[in-house]
């Protein structure tokens, strides 16, 4: 959840090493097709009996088109090309098949609704938009996802994009990370910002956590909560506060002490409350913390990990099964030291009846451990990851633009990618794009290497023919962690955004993903002259243009860049 900033760091000395693991692929493909040719209409015909999910499904595929070309998405009339969406059984839990369709056109076929959106997904992903209109993908083939639990996981707070974006915009960006193969979205009710459940803005910003889960609902996808186990509001008596002296990680004095009996049943009655407004979304998952914003070092608490956290994790398990029925609760093992997790397998010699899932940390950071997937997990319950995407290499976070580690990111997956049923990448922006992208694909296809998602990637949201020039550059951004000492690689990568961006449609020029990509070579470029200097017009354009793109105009200071009015626009 929050993060202990101040102990961060990447470990640059990390061998960079892109492992492929060797699985059996869930994906066929028949021979390709000849080319297609650019066109100006598509014809989109759903089922009869078209839920409203495939509905929504089908309206989130003429955004896609009509965004990214001047191509119409219609629904009669006599059209060039029409693609079919439907539903047939028998192809695999969640997967889809391409085909040809019968009279002409492309057919997608879902196992379910959503595998409609994730054959909706790989079409658009396969397709151009760059050669006078829609240019219809040939790839044809079958795939179905390997991990039960894809989840993304949005840290809703501290007035980072999330929190703070237009949220028809985050709406949006839901959709669009459903369409590579997401199939839970995560939110954080983070109570601390609140003097209590009924304040104004506390009432506000629940709205809004409902508008996003809303619209993961609206496409099929399930939904899911985070909490704190003994987070209290800003407004709850500090009578019944925890002691903090010493707790690892974000520490805020609103945590309440569960030993306390008055600070339990507050613990409970608060998130009574929060759980019976989301409860008609019926969460799928609820996701307890330990600590980063948890935790409570008092006499009877201690210690935490394995007397005060499970104490009161276990309570609020079962209140959130008895509100949200078929939930799956995990118990996150974020912060945890090596004692405290053999003393996990201790407390659960044998599997609980009330956790589905361990968390287990996947970060950078040394002070996180992991459970040591290869011994087994505590009680025999399945394991996800959590993976860091919001590591602070460079600070503020965000600053400059992309941040991306995807060799590290493919090596760490594939040390544990055998015992993981998935899990929930951590997010505080939008910077982090692509590492959202390699997950969910990794999440999918176990094996698939970061190249071919990269590739993917710059394809479809730029241009087929500058994917390897940025894959060349993503791995120059990779290399080029340290911001006081960059190489001339990194003049390379800005030669190469240079004469891409003069190639790109207005529609793809003009995406905030491309700004973020570009000026992340701006800034590198600049501060190779600078000798890691953040000075200039050049930079802090920059520094105010990546304001705008996040919407960080009160972002606190984790997230919070050194803006001054804009000098002059970065060409």
């Amino acid at each position: 959840m929050k993060v202990n900033h101040k102990t961060r760091r990447v470990l640059s000395s990390i061998a960079l090493a892109a492992i492929v693991l060797s699985s059996h692929s869930t994906v066929s493909a028949a021979e390709t097709p000849p080319k297609k040719e650019a066109v100006k209409s598509v014809r989109l015909v759903l089922p009869g009996d078209a839920s409203p999910v495939v509905k929504n499904i089908g309206a989130v595929f003429t955004r896609q088109i009509q965004q990214r070309c001047e191509a119409k998405v219609v629904a009669d009339g006599t059209v060039p090309l029409t693609v079919e969406l439907t539903v047939v059984k028998g192809i695999g839990e969640e997967g889809y098949r391409i085909e040809d369709r019968p009279g002409g056109g492309v057919r997608i076929a879902g196992n379910d609704e959503r595998g409609v959106l994730y054959g909706v997904g790989k079409f658009l992903r396969s397709s151009r938009y760059d050669q006078g209109g829609f240019t219809p993908g040939v790839w044809r083939g079958t795939s179905v996802p390997e991990k039960a639990v894809r989840g993304i996981y949005f840290a809703t707070h501290f007035h980072n994009y999330y929190h703070d974006a237009p949220v028809e915009e985050v709406e949006r960006y839901v959709e669009d990370l459903g369409l590579w193969g997401f199939n839970v979205v995560m939110v954080y009710y983070d109570l601390h910002h609140f003097k209590s459940f009924d304040a104004p803005e506390a009432q506000a910003f629940l709205q809004r956590e409902r508008a996003l889960l809303n619209t993961a609902r609206r496409i099929g996808l399930d939904t899911a909560l985070v909490i704190a186990a003994n987070e209290g509001y800003d407004g709850n008596p500090k009578e019944l506060r925890a002691d903090m002296r010493g707790v690892w990680g974000g520490q805020f004095d609103t945590n309440l002490c569960p030993s306390k009996p008055e600070g339990r049943k507050l613990i409970v009655a608060n998130f009574t409350q929060l759980f019976d407004a989301f409860a008609d979304l019926q969460p799928r998952h609820l996701a307890i913390w330990p600590y980063d914003v948890g935790g409570c070092a008092c006499e009877k608490c201690r210690p935490w990990a394995t007397n005060g956290f499970l104490g009161v994790s276990e309570p609020l398990a079962r209140l959130a099964k008895s509100k949200f029925p078929g939930a799956q609760i995990t118990l996150a093992t974020w912060g945890m030291n090596d004692d405290e997790i053999a003393a996990l397998y201790k407390a659960f010699p044998t599997r609980p009846d009330w956790v589905d899932y361990f968390i287990t940390a996947q970060t950078f950071i040394p002070v996180i451990s992991e459970i040591p997937l290869e011994k087994g997990v505590p009680g025999g319950v399945a394991a996800l990851n959590f993976p860091d995407l919001c590591t602070c290499a460079r600070m503020p976070v965000g600053a400059y633009g992309y941040l991306g580690f995807p060799t590290r990111f493919q090596q760490r997956w594939a040390n544990r990618a055998l015992h993981l049923s998935g899990g929930f990448p951590y997010s505080e922006g939008i910077w982090d794009d692509l590492s959202k992208i390699q997950y969910a694909q990794l999440y999918w296809k176990a094996d698939r290497s970061y190249e071919e998602t990269l590739r993917e990637y710059f394809a479809f949201e730029f241009s087929p023919d500058a994917a390897e020039n940025l894959l060349k550059v993503a791995k120059i951004f990779e290399q080029n962690i340290d911001a006081s000492n960059l190489g001339p690689s990194a003049d390379d990568a800005y030669e190469i955004l240079q004469r891409v961006d003069a190639t790109l449609t207005p529609q793809a020029k003009a995406s905030w993903r491309w700004r973020v990509f570009f000026l992340r070579g701006v800034v590198d470029h600049e501060l190779r002259q600078t000798r890691g200097k953040l000075e200039g017009p050049v930079v802090k354009s920059v520094f105010e243009e990546l304001t705008k793109i996040y919407h960080g105009e009160n972002a606190e200071w984790l997230l919070r860049m050194p803006t001054v009015p804009l000098q002059r626009s970065v060409k």
